[in-house]
């Protein structure tokens, strides 16, 4: 039998991750475990119980999970995930479209964007295994979430780096699960404005390139999208893994190349913050998060560009990433604690299985070329000193 190639190997270690950790966190291993799921219903940390993302992101693990699997365990896989989309459209969605924690709080924009793309990577994972009730369910609720960023504004309006990129992702899953060419459309009007947000509203916002690349792919550059908190509008280390994120979760769903050239640049500006000895991200000085910490470096986009983008220089990278900070991560139980590793399952090791094993579906639109989109993604625009 030939040896897997190291690709089929990663892919493998990511499969016993994520079936691992759903197992720990769906079944009550000890009297003083925390954390277990019985009759569709969770125990688990108040702050955890309190985030509409963190059960979600356990459903969106169990879902790709499953589709490597067989049998009984994947039979019980996919009841979970379904259990659990099911309930936070239910209690989170809505009559507008949008998601909030409270149908009394805010438009729900933030909430909008991290739900709707979390439920469209759980039906791309389950795909035929969906009854068409259900499709037609979570189908509607992303079109839907599509639907009201794009009344409420959203595409024109530079939040934060993470969320511009989100709103495009959106779409692009709008498009990716309907078919309609204007969530297409959607996708390069939101991810332009995210590039190239209006200045005189928002200086400084934008895509900041610390190093201007010479190559199309970006893979000579780096970048980041400008964030904004205490710290003032600019970089902040933190913040850009979640913009990898998103932007991994795009092209997911789009495919597109004009995406990996921004993950490119991303993914350079932090791998300049990274000690590859022990995969730690330094996220000192940031302009959201300004004191002096650490993450482990554990966003798929890296894994996405050795793979998918065409960077083998970063293949053995991805491996000691997962050997070093993503298994170490995600099988720490102190960080199901709170609702950030709950949801990270989804965002990280589970997209990154994905990303690996997906067939893309081919034909998602370029960008239209009479629109700024085209021009847009490619824009330079040097850092400010």
């Amino acid at each position: 039998m030939a040896a897997p190639t190291a690709q089929t190997a990663l892919a493998r270690q990511l499969e016993d991750l994520l079936l691992g950790q759903v197992d720990d966190l769906t079944r009550r291993t000890s009297a003083s475990d925390t954390d277990w799921y019985a009759n569709g219903t969770w125990t688990a940390p108040t702050a955890v119980l309190a985030s509409s993302r963190a059960s979600l992101g356990v459903a969106v693990a169990a879902a790709v999970a499953s589709s490597r699997t067989t049998g009984a365990r994947a039979t019980a896989l996919r009841r979970l995930a379904i259990a659990g989309v099911d309930a936070t459209i239910r209690k989170y969605r809505l009559p507008n479209g949008a998601f909030s924690t409270s149908i009394a709080a805010s438009s729900g924009d933030v909430d909008t964007v991290f739900l709707s793309t979390t439920i469209a990577q759980a039906y791309l994972a389950l795909g035929p295994g969906l009854d068409a009730a259900t499709a037609l369910r979570w189908r509607d609720s992303v079109t839907g979430a599509a639907d009201f960023l794009v009344r409420n504004g959203n595409l024109h309006w530079y939040t934060n780096g993470n969320i511009n990129i989100g709103n495009a992702a959106v779409m692009a899953a709008a498009y990716r699960l309907s078919g309609r060419a204007e969530y297409a459309q959607d996708t390069w009007t939101a991810l332009s404005y995210a590039v190239a947000p209006d200045q005189s509203r928002w200086p400084g916002a934008g895509l900041i390139l610390t190093q201007a690349p010479r190559r199309g792919d970006g893979a000579d550059g780096r970048g980041y999208f400008a964030e904004t908190g205490a710290g003032g509008t600019g970089y902040d280390p933190e913040y850009t893994t979640v913009q990898a994120d998103f932007l991994s979760k795009l092209y997911l769903f789009s495919g597109r190349p004009e995406v990996l050239r921004l993950v490119n640049l991303l993914v350079n500006q932090m791998m300049s913050r990274v000690d590859v000895g022990d995969w730690h991200l330094d996220t000192s000085g940031g302009s959201r998060h300004t004191g002096r910490d650490w993450r482990f470096f554990t966003t798929p986009a890296l894994a996405l560009m050795a793979w998918r983008g065409g960077r083998p220089d970063l293949q053995s990278r991805a491996q000691a990433q997962f050997t070093r900070a993503v298994h170490e991560n995600y099988t720490m139980p102190i960080q199901y604690d709170g609702p950030n590793g709950w949801y990270g399952l989804s965002s990280q090791p589970a997209l990154e299985l994905q990303l690996l094993v997906a067939r893309l579906a081919p034909g998602f639109p370029a960008p239209p070329a009479t629109t700024a989109g085209s021009t847009a993604l490619r824009r330079v625009r040097p850092v400010r000193s």
